[in-house]
């Protein structure tokens, strides 16, 4: 299906839509599933104050001598300065003449000195392109306390120097550079750094080494403060530079500017490069921060052109540049004057005060350069959802610690708490970092930046790389998270038998998918058409076995691999779970501009937040195909093989990106996704439920309620503990309600065990309930009861903790295995979404605690003007419609999970309002496109259900549609109303009823239009933007 296409078939089904939708205000705004939009969807954030330069530990420049006078000076040769030095003979403020123009050199004699100057003053002529003291092939130097008037050249070089340590050494004169700091691991503090009256001075510091640190110094009139041209790493911090022509001159990469005040002359900070690389390590100019300096009187504050990867936070300017960059983050700055923002490619432009001026960038997001209210009319604006330029990091080296000026070098989880400890707001710089799983607890009221860092997991398969515990208003901004070694594997079906199929492994990707190291024996693997990123079904097998020799591995005893075809594309899962980003016990969290790239588990994932998180711009993509060893053959394999436009031998690209891009458990408020694009999951886009347990009894004289966890496919879970005033919700396994009451005490232990299945909780309630005769705490993993112990087994549910509240809004959604989004949850909206397809369905009710520990039926949720197109692939190879029907864009039921397929239990072909447990569904305003299942809304189950105001297009032409063209299945239910939809050719009843559904109301007789209706006014109103997904 081509772009032009899919426009073509929105724009008409815009024309199609019932002119209610196009007024300002539709009925769905004055009902409970439409809060307004955010304008700040991270409103609470801590934000800091912006610092500038802490004075306090910066030296003053001191008095001048005059330069020269040698009638109060100790003449001495080079070589004498350099004895009297290293004896520690110089006299105390003591005063020397060098006059030989040789200058001194400390070299591997003096390694691991301190050599202090005691205060002398020193005054030495060399010759441009030399240096008064030279540090070559000394190692843990320090020198410190000294005064140099240097004429000529430079006055310190560390050119070939390792670990120095430069303090209070103060430099005047009229020379070419102050200091020059070369070589390895070099630091430069407390220093001073001003001409003489009648002098210049070309450059205060040239930093050309290897992690390079230059802090506490009081640098003036130089013609440059601090040149950047490191060969790896710089940090300037808390600095002050005075009437310095450029302050920083920054011509290389990795190199930080932060907590400095600069005041006067042309440029305070100016990075400019010849051009930006979509690979920001290809380029010159990448990893750059400019954060919390302040910077005033200067011609442009900040002029930043042709960088990669590169952020300016948190400044206070007077005006600032920044242009042709890519991967560019310009946030939360306080501009006084003007912000010009040109010709960016991957822009994140944020919170930024003053007048921001905008103009020819490409694939923007923040709020100073779109309107974050904006939405279409139907489905997603994808103006507003993240950009991903998945070839960010690639070729980058990585860096295995974090090193600041007042800081030792260390791990990025340890950087991390130690910061956090001590700071509420986190700069972490741009790179890339190996790291280990990051654990944090018991955080308040902290904000965490990373734009631009790739935090890479580095070895771990079974954690999650960043897991927050009992935390409160902690936001993380920027991170991308990825693995070292990617956790999925995929390759080439080369021949295929009888449920069975064998298949190729790409290279660059894990080899052996029987190794249990890497992928677990219920691994489910993916199929593929040739040339497609969206797979036509899972699979499951009995047995596999892998072939070292062939690099071949074989899949048997899967019946889904019988539709299979040679050179179809296959992927297996890693089930091992180590997700990327996880919150337990927390509320209030706040995640801005994240991006997933691969996991093994759950991409983000919240457990029993009061407050679930809010998740604007969360991105989950595939990542960067990976570049392989040039110097290999890869015969065989020119199928996948490509080369980039950097000479790089890449491999296929990824075809997974994680299980559950979300998933939100037992929230007491729900979680909030908005903005977000999702890609390619091996499971669900998203998960709202709650945990449950199992009742045993209830005592009616004390109306005490006992409960014990559930048992459930080797799960043991609770419902959240009970607080009084909640309320639980009993149901049996065979989806009969039982009562729903208010409970009036917490959660107690009344029963302890090492033995979880014996452990017991109870609640008093409201008001009284009626178990059901014979009621047990099954000792049977409910997934394997047997159905006549269905109505004995009674799911305990928090109701009040349920993730009511939920908000899924303005998320694309594209490429993904399974369902767009599970909804178990009481309360919630789904709104200005787009599914595109999606192979097993766009949303899906069902409770699954047959299944999982997991449970909660739908009620009070608003699906309102989303899109689904493509959805439901998978229907056309094994659905069986009679029974099931799930692989649809929205469908409500009891479970999908009864293994007969012949004939349901009671909780879906009963119109009994007690099986009925959906209840107050409004399906409003969306539209249904090239739809490959049966049909498009299939319901069971349910209760208060409107369908209204909804356009249905054409089907795929592989969609089984039955001789009416229905699009809505009603299996069971009460209370439904089918009105104001609008269908296209062939439907001649647009509802198939099974006939367990009672008060069904259907007033509009199939209105079908086959040519465009028009709204009022002529034409389509201008702020109706339309939506574009990718090509499939």
């Amino acid at each position: 299906m081509t772009r032009l296409f899919r426009l073509c078939a929105v724009l008409l089904a815009c024309l199609l839509l019932p002119l209610s939708l196009f007024a300002c205000k539709t009925k769905s705004d004055e009902n409970n599933g439409s809060e307004s939009v955010s304008t700040d969807p991270m409103q609470g954030s801590v934000t800091p104050e912006i610092t500038g330069a802490d004075v306090t530990t910066v030296p003053e420049i001191p008095e001048i001598p005059e330069v020269p006078n040698k009638e109060n000076a100790m003449v001495i040769t080079s070589e004498k300065l350099l004895e009297l030095i290293r004896n520690g003979a110089l006299a105390e403020n003591g005063d020397y003449a060098v006059t030989d123009g040789i200058g001194i050199v400390f070299d591997s004699a003096d390694r691991g000195k301190t050599y202090d100057l005691r205060g002398a003053r020193i005054r030495i002529a060399v010759p441009v392109g030399k240096a008064a003291i030279g540090v070559q092939k000394a190692k843990n130097l320090t020198l410190k306390n000294g005064y140099i008037s240097v004429y000529g050249g430079t006055a310190i070089d560390t050119t070939t120097a390792r670990s120095i340590v430069l303090s209070a050494l103060h430099i005047s004169g009229n020379a070419q550079n102050a200091f020059v700091l070369g070589g390895e691991s070099v630091t430069l503090s407390e220093s001073t750094v001003c001409p003489d009256a009648d002098g210049t001075l070309d450059v205060a510091v040239v930093a050309t080494g290897d992690e390079v640190l230059i802090t506490d110094c009081n640098l003036q009139k130089a013609k440059v403060g601090i040149q950047g041209k490191v060969a790896d790493a710089m940090i300037a911090e808390n600095n002050l530079l005075t009437d310095c022509e450029t302050a920083f001159l920054l011509e290389s990469h990795d190199c930080t500017v932060w907590y400095n005040t600069v005041t006067g002359g042309k440029y305070g900070v100016y990075a400019a490069f010849e051009k930006a690389e979509i690979s920001a390590a290809m380029g010159t100019g990448y990893n750059l921060l400019v954060a919390q300096n302040k910077i005033s009187g200067a011609e442009t504050s900040v002029l930043m052109d042709g960088a990669s990867n590169s952020v300016v936070l948190l400044n206070e300017l007077e005006n600032a540049t920044v242009q042709n960059g890519i991967n560019v983050y310009i946030n939360e700055n306080k501009v006084s004057g003007k912000l010009m923002l040109a010709k960016n490619n991957y822009l994140i432009a944020n919170k930024n005060e003053g007048t921001v001026n905008a103009s020819e960038n490409s694939n923007f997001n923040g709020d100073n350069v779109t309107d974050l209210t904006k939405r279409n009319k139907v489905g997603a604006n994808e103006e507003l959802v993240p950009h991903l330029n998945e070839e960010q990091f690639v070729g980058m080296s990585r860096k295995r610690k974090v090193k600041t000026a007042k800081t030792e070098s260390e791990t990025l989880y340890a950087y991390l708490k130690e910061q956090l400890a001590e700071k509420d707001c986190v700069i972490i710089p741009p790179g890339a970092y190996f790291n280990d799983p990051t654990k944090l607890y018991d955080l308040s009221d902290k904000t965490i930046y990373a734009y631009g860092v790739l935090n890479e997991l580095y070895q771990s398969k079974t954690e999650t790389a960043m897991y927050f515990e009992r935390c409160s208003n902690v936001t993380l901004k920027g991170m991308f998270f990825g693995n070292v070694l990617y956790p999925h594997t995929q390759g080439t079906v080369i021949s295929k038998g009888q449920m069975s199929i064998k298949f190729r492994v790409d290279p660059g990707y894990l080899e052996n998918f029987c190794d249990t190291s890497n992928f677990g024996n219920r691994a489910k693997g993916f199929l593929f058409r040739e040339g497609s990123l969206y797979p036509y079904t899972d699979f499951y097998y009995s047995s596999k076995s892998y072939d070292a020799a062939t690099n071949l591995n074989t899949i048997n005893n899967s019946s889904e691999c019988n539709g299979a075809l040679v050179g179809d594309r296959v992927a297996m899962r890693n089930d091992y779970g180590g997700g990327a980003l996880s919150m337990k016990y927390c509320t209030e969290m706040k995640i801005e501009d994240v991006t997933v790239n691969s996991c093994s588990g759950f991409a983000e994932s919240d457990w029993q937040n009061d407050v679930a998180p809010v998740l604007h711009r969360l991105a989950l993509s595939a990542g960067p195909a990976p570049v392989l060893d040039s110097t290999k053959s890869y015969a065989g394999y020119e199928d996948v093989i490509w080369t980039d436009s950097y000479g790089r031998l890449r491999s296929a690209k990824p075809l997974n990106t994680s299980c559950d891009a979300t998933h939100s458990t037992s929230a007491r408020v729900g979680v909030k996704l908005i903005s977000s694009r999702l890609e390619m999951m091996n499971d669900d886009g998203g998960n709202i439920n709650a945990n449950y347990g199992m009742a045993e009894s209830y005592d009616s004289a004390t109306k005490t309620l006992t409960y014990a966890n559930c048992n459930v496919n080797s799960y043991q879970r609770l419902p959240a503990d009970f607080r009084a005033g909640d309320t639980v919700l009993l149901y049996t396994v065979n989806g009969k309600f039982v009562g729903e009451t208010t409970v009036t005490s917490a959660t107690v232990l009344s029963r302890d065990s090492d033995n979880i299945k014996e452990r017991r909780y109870q609640v008093q309630l409201a008001e009284d309930i009626t178990l059901p005769d014979g009621t047990v705490v099954s000792a049977t993993d409910v997934s394997k009861l047997d159905r006549s112990e269905y109505d004995r087994v009674v799911v305990v549910q928090n109701l009040s903790a349920s993730g009511s509240g939920f908000l899924w809004d303005n998320v694309l959604l594209h490429n993904a295995e399974s369902f767009g989004v599970r909804i178990k949850a009481a309360g919630g909206t789904i709104r200005n979404c787009t599914f595109d397809h999606v192979v097993q369905g766009g949303i899906n009710m069902i409770p699954e605690f047959q299944w999982w520990p997991e449970c909660g039926y739908a009620r009070d949720v608003y699906i309102l003007n989303n899109e689904f197109y493509g959805v439901g692939l998978k229907s056309t190879l094994n659905e069986n419609f009679q029974t099931r029907a799930q692989y649809v864009p929205i469908m409500a039921r009891y479970t999908p999970y009864d293994d007969s397929d012949k004939a349901f239990v009671n909780g879906n072909n009963s119109a009994d309002p007690d099986y009925c447990m959906h209840r107050n569904i409004v399906i409003e305003g969306n539209i249904f496109g090239d739809s490959y299942s049966r049909y498009d809304i299939s319901l069971a189950s349910v209760m208060g259900v409107k369908i209204t105001n909804n356009t249905f297009l054409a089907p795929n032409e592989q969609a089984k549609r039955a001789d009416n063209g229905a699009p809505i299945l009603l299996f069971s239910g009460n209370d439904i109303a089918v009105e104001g939809n609008t269908f296209p050719d062939g439907v001649t009843n647009p509802i198939e009823d099974r006939g367990s559904s009672n008060g069904v109301k259907n007033t509009e007789n199939v209105v079908v239009r086959s040519t465009p209706a028009t709204p009022s006014g002529g034409k389509k109103e201008d702020s109706d933007e339309l939506p574009i997904s990718w090509e499939n």
